[in-house]
């Protein structure tokens, strides 16, 4: 019963955005970029036996964040980060 629900309220709503992966040759039909992206995030878990409270969890995605997004940005990671620190107020 919950499946059916599930398919009608998407016929009602966003069928054309579901399959819009069909027609625009920018869109990926999977999550791969997604998967990438969080096997980072993954793997930090695994090695420091997850954060101990939400603090510590905190931390983790924010630096996560920052690092990730300068990567992504072509920059360096080592040198973004001396930036943020020695000039938090730029960003």
């Amino acid at each position: 019963m919950t499946v059916w629900r599930f398919v009608n309220n998407l016929y009602y709503r966003d069928v054309e955005n579901l399959f819009r992966f069909v027609t625009d040759k920018h869109i990926d039909a999977t999550n791969n970029i997604s998967e990438r992206e969080l096997r980072a995030l993954v793997i930090i878990r695994k090695i420091s036996n997850c954060s101990r409270s939400i603090m510590g969890a905190n931390a983790t995605a924010m630096l996560l964040f920052v690092v990730q997004t300068l990567r992504f940005n072509k920059q360096n990671v080592l040198k973004g980060l001396q930036d943020i620190l020695s000039n938090p107020s730029k960003y």
